[in-house]
């Protein structure tokens, strides 16, 4: 069961990554084997980079919670599973990930949900980690207030064992819930700067 989320995250990096990918919030480097041999992965943790040198040396050590080191339009794709519920201001780091898609660039995001019935992500003794979590409304709202267009959800029920899933969208992409998260994806469009800083 544990394994059902890497299935997906292996089975949508291989049906959707044309062109530069990054994976922000690479961690260790697991999702980067899914990934093209000259993709990037970028993370704020030394110790998680250096185990993902092993396998992979296109990482960069980069913090999220800031402007990113790459210019507009870099990559084609985007990963970032388990990251955006850490962050001090995720809806910056999303309008991040707009500018540096090409048009038409596809972004999976993976991210919590808050009604599981398995974990009370509201309960800051068992989560003090994380700063935020959005239902599945929440999550639309917050990916189409940024300019992106859903083009797909994959959704765990609130039941569910699995920790994640995954969906993928464009210059505009999203991913929400499950028992811990659950994932959209969608696809850029134009963005309006004036538009959405929460």
């Amino acid at each position: 069961m544990c394994n059902q989320p890497v299935r997906v995250i292996e089975r949508y990096c291989k049906k959707y990554i044309k062109g530069t990918a990054l994976d922000a919030g690479c961690g260790t480097g697991r999702n980067l084997g899914f990934f093209p041999r000259d993709s990037i992965g970028i993370d704020n943790d030394l110790g998680a980079l250096r185990e993902a040198r092993k396998t992979n040396s296109n990482v960069v050590l980069a913090d999220l919670n800031y402007k990113l080191p790459f210019i507009d339009e870099a990559f084609d794709f985007i990963l970032c599973l388990g990251v955006l519920e850490h962050l001090e201001a995720p809806y910056k780091t999303v309008k991040e990930f707009h500018r540096i898609l090409v048009q038409d660039g596809i972004l999976i995001v993976g991210i919590p949900n808050p009604f599981c019935i398995y974990n009370n992500y509201y309960d800051p003794t068992l989560w003090p980690w994380h700063n935020y979590s959005w239902t599945y409304g929440e999550a639309k709202r917050f990916i189409l207030n940024l300019n992106f267009s859903i083009k797909k959800a994959y959704v765990h029920p609130r039941y569910s064992t699995i920790p994640y899933g995954v969906g993928y969208g464009t210059k505009s992409s999203f991913s929400n819930t499950s028992r811990r998260h659950g994932g959209l994806s969608a696809k850029k469009r134009k963005l309006n700067l004036n538009s959405a800083y929460h």
